[in-house]
């Protein structure tokens, strides 16, 4: 992904990807702000998600692989306890 700073309708700032021109970051004062925080972007990956039925409790929920088969409701419960 390649970004760059472009003026925005609001006389401010925004961060942008240059390939799809998406906005990734904006509202920056100044020019010097948001060429700043360009480099602390952090980039995530797109996920897919499939709905999956929770081993625990069978409700469905968005999984995000095969290694994610509880929901997350079931899975703090289960941290509480000492279970994973």
């Amino acid at each position: 992904m390649r970004l760059c700073v472009k003026p925005n309708q609001s006389d401010g700032w925004d961060i942008v990807d240059m390939n799809t021109k998406e906005v990734i970051r904006g509202g920056y004062g100044t020019y010097k702000d948001a060429n700043r925080m360009m480099d602390r972007v952090e980039i995530t990956p797109i996920v897919e998600t499939q709905t999956r039925p929770c081993i625990t409790c069978e409700k469905p929920f968005e999984s995000e692989g095969k290694h994610n088969r509880m929901c997350k409701y079931c899975r703090a419960h289960a941290n509480d306890m000492g279970m994973i």
